[in-house]
């Protein structure tokens, strides 16, 4: 896997690589606008799967726009097949077979489905990594949604998770919106990390 397309990590960004890679922990990064977000999301892809080949990893974006944008950029890098970058609603809909899910109402009706029924589900890829994007605009019901993906893990087995945002740009006023309060309210440890608390930085 190559890297050349990519600009080398800052010192800031790669502290945070560290964290994610070599401590076992979950990362909750605060960075400003044209930070270099997208490009630790990719730095951190692509050593992930160096470290575990044949893993797979998922990226989270907050709209389809930034989605589209960063699947260029990740088929860019001949990551395609190992990488998938998703809004929560198409995440949701891959799973339930359906790309009806379009607004968060059908995406908390979907959950609410499967939630009583999750035999019903068609697609439940394991990832190993899920990045998240722009954590500062997620309300609770997104909290919510992130939480029942995770939960069809095995406790054990709980995915790695960076998340990113920036306070200074958020839309919703919930407490949980805030980028490093959202960690506390996703349950996404696993054994590995039982007794690591995550890793806050800023790049």
């Amino acid at each position: 896997i190559q890297m050349t397309t990519l600009h080398r990590p800052s010192e800031e960004q790669q502290a945070c690589l560290a964290s994610l890679l070599h401590d076992h922990k979950n990362v909750c990064v605060t960075a400003e606008a044209g930070a270099g977000k997208t490009t630790v999301f990719l730095h951190a892809a692509i050593q992930w799967l160096a470290r575990y080949p044949g893993h797979k990893c998922l990226l989270v974006c907050y709209n389809r726009l930034l989605c589209e944008q960063t699947q260029i950029r990740v088929a860019a890098l001949n990551l395609k097949s190992q990488v998938d970058v998703m809004t929560l609603h198409g995440l949701v809909g891959d799973m339930a077979g359906t790309n009806n899910v379009r607004d968060d109402y059908r995406l908390i009706q979907t959950i609410k489905k499967f939630s009583s029924d999750r035999q019903q589900l068609l697609n439940f890829a394991y990832y190993s990594l899920v990045l998240v994007d722009e954590v500062q605009d997620m309300d609770i019901n997104m909290i919510h949604v992130l939480n029942f993906v995770f939960s069809l893990y095995a406790p054990s087995n709980r995915p790695r998770i960076m998340l990113v945002g920036d306070d200074r740009q958020e839309i919703y006023k919930f407490r949980t919106s805030k980028v490093c309060n959202v960690i506390d309210h996703i349950n996404v440890q696993n054994q590995e990390a039982e007794d690591a608390e995550e890793n806050r930085c800023q790049v």
